[in-house]
């Protein structure tokens, strides 16, 4: 019963947001790309939309849910919140820690947490990510070797909760020394 909820080829897990994210979904949906949405805020914007319509009504996800949306996948798409000004976001960390292939808009940020094209793969524009999304849909070991990286990563890393505060913690620490 899961499987025919969570199971895709491409997932997005997150609000909506007036970013240009609906138009992105549209295309993947234009594209013949097996396309699950997941998230607040897109019902109210999706029932006008000729396209995003037909996804009505998506489902908000708790925790234990959103986990199952992302293991659902085989590929994770992460897009950031204009609104937040983001160059990253807790999904860059909590996507390939499912082990499921992250695909993220390219910032320098997201390059310092994980290897392009070994770790996670990153995208510039429409026709780069559909590109990238084809190609890694088709080269399943590749694919695989990709999310296995991620995973590891993310372990090696600390990219977890208690890792990311500690990393908060000394940025604190190495201020207050810069300030005494």
């Amino acid at each position: 019963e899961e499987k025919k909820i969570y199971a895709t080829d491409v997932v997005f897990a997150g609000h909506y947001e007036s970013d240009g994210r609906s138009d992105i979904i549209k295309n993947l949906i234009r594209d013949d790309i097996k396309f699950k949405l997941f998230g607040p805020g897109w019902d109210e914007f999706a029932k006008n939309d000729s396209i995003l319509s037909r996804l009505v009504p998506i489902k908000q996800l708790n925790s234990y849910d959103y986990n199952k949306a992302i293991n659902g996948a085989k590929i994770a798409l992460c897009v950031y919140s204009t609104l937040n000004l983001d160059v990253y976001t807790r999904r860059c960390f909590e996507i390939p820690a499912t082990k499921t292939l992250m695909i993220a808009k390219r910032t320098n940020e997201i390059r310092s947490f994980f290897k392009e094209d070994s770790e996670a793969v990153y995208f510039e524009d429409y026709s780069e990510l559909i590109m990238k999304i084809k190609y890694y849909l088709k080269n399943v070991e590749e694919r695989e070797e990709i999310s296995r990286n991620g995973l590891k990563r993310s372990l090696i890393g600390k990219y977890d909760v208690n890792g990311r505060a500690s990393e908060i913690i000394n940025w604190i620490n190495e201020y207050k020394a810069y300030l005494l």
